[in-house]
């Protein structure tokens, strides 16, 4: 007879390899500490550089998917993004980061170049 509960789908194996090289990448960064980047403990956050862009939203998205799974290193994510002024969607861009850091329930620093408010 065949169970009745469902089991969860099989990750995706090109979605595991990504996940797999962040979660590796970030376990790289604790290790060692030199004056230009600091060993990342349990009380630095996870900075992300966040443009709003297809590249860095998956990256967010990545390092959301580990946090959730608690993964070391995942505890605490800052999304970072600097609102340069250079194209006329710029604050368009700015509203789609804030929306998407609220959705993925990640804190947002912003920046805007050539003006007082910087982070």
């Amino acid at each position: 007879m065949a169970s009745s509960r469902k089991r969860p789908p099989k990750p995706d194996p090109v979605e595991q390899k990504l996940l797999d090289a962040l979660r590796d990448a970030v376990a790289g960064l604790r290790g060692g500490e030199s004056e230009a980047a600091p060993a990342r403990t349990a009380q630095r956050p996870l900075l992300i550089a966040y443009s709003g862009g297809r590249d860095s939203t998956a990256l967010l998205d990545a390092a959301c998917r580990l946090r959730r799974a608690r993964a070391a290193g995942f505890e605490s994510i800052v999304a970072v993004h600097v609102h340069h002024g250079l194209l006329a969607q710029a604050d368009d861009w700015e509203r789609h980061c804030v929306e998407t850091c609220a959705a993925f329930e990640v804190l947002l620093k912003e920046g805007v170049v050539g003006k007082e408010r910087f982070f």
